[in-house]
């Protein structure tokens, strides 16, 4: 028998929360991968969802442990508490857009505040004129997400809803 590592145990709570919110009809889980890097001895788990299935705006979560976070917990000389969680980042993608809209950035900050990291991404295909733009804002919250948190990861989930609610009424296409 394993002991399961954080990752593991925050994944598990974390896809539980998400798949209640589905489950009660108010997002849909539009894609899941589960990543074992072998080369870089790292796992990463990649939630995408929607307010439903023909929303343009959508959330990808990216929940991972590198080496240096699973080594923390599981190899005694390099045994470390701080080090012992995962990295969290969503990325929100919104779907043919004209131009970036300053406006997307500010709901979001709004919802997860300043402090967090934020990057924007203008995706264009200039074979595809018609299609617009694909806008994607990266929110990385700088710190490892620990076990000790876990309550808050349903909490987490409902802000993930709240910003595409809050997205799909305030940015128009």
């Amino acid at each position: 028998m394993f002991d399961p590592t954080a990752f593991d145990n925050i994944k598990v709570v974390f896809e539980g929360a998400v798949y209640d919110l589905d489950l009660a009809g108010q997002l849909c889980v539009i894609d899941r991968n589960d990543i074992l890097n072998v080369a870089k001895l790292s796992r990463q788990i990649e939630m995408t969802v929607k307010k439903n299935r023909d929303s343009k705006i959508s959330c990808t979560v990216v929940l991972c442990a590198d080496i240096s976070n699973l080594a923390a917990e599981l190899h005694p000389k390099f045994q470390s508490p701080k080090d012992a969680g995962c990295h969290f980042k969503m990325v929100f993608s919104s779907l043919e857009q004209r131009s970036f809209d300053i406006r997307i950035l500010e709901v979001l900050q709004s919802i997860w505040g300043k402090d967090r990291e934020y990057h924007c991404k203008i995706i264009s295909d200039p074979l595809q004129s018609q299609s617009g733009n694909k806008i994607e804002i990266e929110v990385n919250f700088k710190r490892l997400i620990y076990e000790e948190q876990m309550e808050d990861l349903t909490e987490l989930a409902d802000f993930i809803l709240q910003s595409l609610d809050k997205l799909e009424l305030d940015v128009k296409h």
